[in-house]
């Protein structure tokens, strides 16, 4: 017997080392690995707080960058008032955000444009950190995002007024078509920082018509104006700096646009006087008393 109870302590001890030592392991495993960056955009979004599953937490910086470990959640918040949690990944806009209806994801994002510091949407958007203070004494909870009447609620006047001036909650269009952009941005996987309102494949800054969606970019008169949104053709074909609609010499340069005979003909192009010197209808080329009217001649 005294042996059995050997045999029998030295097993459990050896399978206690062996559960001990495989337990040990999976926990290095999971404190070693790296953090991954990921980004928080709608522009990106700077000086909010954030947190994860696993543990880490920070506020976001310039880029709306965060640190996360593979198969973290992370919570995105104001001062401890939750905006909303998603799975952590190399971007995360606020259409991410779990357990928010389409409602409540808009009221975010118009939240977040009209607490943006310089009021400019396309640099960023970045919370003061006087927003950040006035928030810990907020009365507003995250409930108000989902709110179908979000302009009443206490998180809106906080935005319009936490940053210490007078501002106008941003309009739900404005908010939703800044979403789509963002999303339109990040379709190709990476974040450019350059918006596309008309969805054709150019950025705003560099397309000739950034509100009417015009892919091949066709400009006929050259006026820097596409075709698709230009109520007027600046057609200039000589090149003279007047538009051919108006020019007395369309394929002739002649800025002066000197017409002597005045047959609506510029003098540039007009191989044949037809000056008529006494107005009797014959030009004085051919008539037999130029200074003198004499139609019968």
């Amino acid at each position: 017997m005294k042996n059995i109870r050997i045999f029998l302590i030295a097993s459990v001890s050896v399978l206690l080392i062996s559960c001990g030592g495989d337990s040990s392991r999976q926990n290095a495993d999971s404190t070693t690995q790296p953090t991954m960056t990921g980004y928080f955009i709608d522009s990106p979004v700077h000086g909010v707080g954030y947190f994860t599953s696993s543990g880490l937490s920070g506020v976001t910086g310039e880029e709306g960058e965060f640190q996360y470990f593979p198969s973290d959640q992370v919570t995105f918040s104001l001062a401890g008032i939750k905006l909303g949690t998603a799975v952590a990944d190399t971007f995360v806009t606020p259409n991410d955000f779990e357990a928010l209806s389409a409602t409540g994801i808009l009221n975010v994002v118009r939240f977040l444009l009209t607490l943006d510091a310089d009021k400019n949407k396309d640099n960023g958007i970045a919370i003061h950190p006087v927003v950040i203070d006035a928030a810990k004494e907020a009365v507003f909870s995250s409930a108000d995002f989902e709110s179908s009447s979000f302009e009443s609620t206490a998180a809106a006047l906080f935005s319009k007024t936490s940053n210490g001036d007078s501002r106008v909650l941003v309009d739900s269009l404005v908010a939703q078509e800044h979403l789509d952009q963002t999303e339109n941005d990040l379709s190709d996987g990476r974040y450019d920082g350059v918006f596309d309102s008309d969805f054709d494949g150019f950025g705003d800054s560099n397309d000739n018509c950034p509100n009417t969606a015009n892919s091949n970019q066709s400009d006929v008169d050259g006026d820097g104006l596409g075709d698709a949104c230009d109520s007027s053709d600046d057609t200039d074909s000589d090149g003279d700096g007047v538009k051919d609609s108006v020019d007395n010499c369309v394929a002739v340069a002649n800025s002066n646009q000197s017409d002597v005979d005045g047959d609506g003909l510029g003098d540039a192009c007009d191989s044949s006087d037809d000056t008529d010197s006494d107005g009797d209808g014959v030009k004085d080329s051919v008539d037999n008393c130029v200074a003198v009217a004499n139609s019968n001649q």
